[in-house]
């Protein structure tokens, strides 16, 4: 990476986050018992802002009926939806079988265009524009792949180089954008194993305006001949700061929830709540705590005179009573001394 590269970056935030994915191994050892679980728990969060970042217009509620298996797409958008679920899943799935190569590429447009030309005021699927074009990928992708391993080159500036490159030349007539951020996780999927703990998604569409404008930014000096990738680089450490931010996070959450009594450990999270809560809310709080810990611990709560419950039936809502409040202050208290 050239010195004029370095000077245009924030260097701090640049070792600050490979100080971070440092702990990769660390975050393994602490979710190995539950990995497969705690995947599965960010998936909708990946699906609802995967929609979003790529102006899906169908509702979080729709969405959840969409992703379950057997759904029957009603138009082109939820097919074009399902189509993006399905490249997400392939890359979560078989990342280390996947390449960055033409092939693999072709799997990707692809799927994005599956079964679309079924459907009304559909394009057709484009190959690529001409062979000069596949000449030019092919190069892209030589030089990619030459200097991935090479510890001279920083990773993330890489594929920021890749995915200017590839956004650029427009190889494909439909889907340019789409196709490149499934390009972008790929390739960032594969070195950044913390992914697994959490949704890349929703840390991208936190940053999709300065992302968009970074694309921008570099299709307007691209046409000029200038290959400038310094904000598309600058907004993918910021993306990937914000991931291993949410995933510190989370691993704290889980180690006090897994160290501690888990119903002592929920009895003082629900003591400390301000507003009504509900069991589902818990639920989706605490996923490694099974539901019968839940009731037990509420059942205690509301006898103790702690909780009441405000509504209920399925829709219940429950509320901390001035007693459990009391009881917070004291053990606050109590702590602190």
């Amino acid at each position: 990476m050239s010195d004029n590269l370095y000077n245009n970056i924030d260097i701090i935030k640049l070792l600050s986050l490979y100080e971070k994915k440092g702990k990769e191994f660390y975050y393994q050892d602490v979710f190995s018992k539950d990995e497969k679980t705690i995947s599965k728990k960010f998936l909708l969060d990946d699906y609802l802002n995967l929609a979003s970042c790529l102006e899906i217009n169908i509702s979080p509620n729709k969405i959840k009926n969409i992703i379950k298996n057997g759904y029957l797409p009603k138009n082109k958008e939820e097919q074009l939806f399902i189509n993006f679920v399905n490249v997400f899943n392939l890359i979560n799935s078989k990342s280390d079988h996947l390449s960055f190569n033409i092939f693999d590429i072709n799997k990707i447009i692809n799927g994005i265009n599956y079964n679309l030309s079924n459907l009304k005021k559909s394009e057709s699927v484009k190959n690529l524009l001409d062979p000069s074009k596949s000449q030019i990928l092919e190069q892209i992708i030589n030089d990619y792949l030459s200097k991935k391993d090479d510890e001279k080159y920083e990773y993330l500036y890489l594929v920021a180089n890749v995915i200017t490159k590839f956004y650029n030349e427009k190889f494909y007539l439909t889907f340019n954008f789409e196709t490149s951020l499934f390009l972008l996780y790929l390739l960032i999927f594969k070195k950044f194993k913390a992914l697994k703990y959490c949704s890349f998604f929703a840390s991208l569409y936190k940053y999709q305006e300065d992302l968009k404008h970074a694309f921008s930014n570099s299709e307007y000096h691209y046409k000029k001949g200038i290959k400038d990738t310094t904000f598309i680089y600058e907004t993918l450490i910021d993306i990937m700061l914000d991931v291993y931010k949410k995933v510190d996070n989370y691993c704290l959450q889980y180690q006090v929830e897994n160290t501690q009594s888990k119903q002592q450990n929920l009895r003082q999270i629900i003591l400390q709540r301000n507003s009504y809560f509900s069991v589902k809310e818990l639920r989706e709080e605490f996923p490694n705590t099974s539901k019968a810990t839940i009731d037990r611990t509420l059942i205690k709560l509301k006898a103790e005179g702690f909780i009441d419950c405000q509504i209920k039936g399925r829709a219940s809502f429950w509320q901390v009573t001035n007693k459990g409040k009391e009881e917070t202050n004291i053990s606050t208290n109590l702590f602190d001394e």
